[in-house]
């Protein structure tokens, strides 16, 4: 179990390197470069309740990051005319470079992450990681 926490903190810390220079570049947050990615890379998923479910984030951290990306003009908020208290959350041109960036920092730690690994270990390891993921409950 102890290779699990040091596993689970290396690739924290390798994505965190990996995210480092397009957040140097665009001048945004670990926490506002998340949201941001998380809304390109999920756009079924589009309210700050999504990103705090699917992430597994604090309410008050993604509402701050919201707050500070739409003040960025990065980020529209719309209410839902349906239910008001629903909150769309959609990307703004202005956030294009930062995605773009943050994309290729991702990719770049998936080069990293899986260097020297086959598909075929990467297809087993996908569906043992989804097993596991069951098992846990998630």
């Amino acid at each position: 179990m102890h290779e699990l926490f040091e596993l689970r903190q290396a690739v924290t810390r390798l994505y965190e390197r990996c995210l480092a220079q397009a957040q140097q570049q665009t001048g945004l947050s670990r926490g506002e470069m998340d949201v941001l990615l998380f809304l390109a890379n999920h756009p079924a998923y589009d309210t700050a309740t999504d990103v705090v479910k699917m992430r597994g984030l604090s309410k008050s951290h993604v509402s701050a990051m919201v707050e500070k990306l739409a003040q960025r003009g990065m980020l529209l908020r719309q209410v839902e005319e349906s239910n008001r208290r629903v909150v769309r959350l959609s990307l703004l041109p202005s956030a294009a470079q930062a995605v773009a960036l943050g994309r290729e920092a991702q990719e770049q730690f998936n080069r990293r992450l899986f260097a020297g690994i086959s598909p075929l270990e990467q297809s087993n390891f996908q569906r043992t990681l989804h097993a596991i993921c069951r098992n846990a409950g998630l």
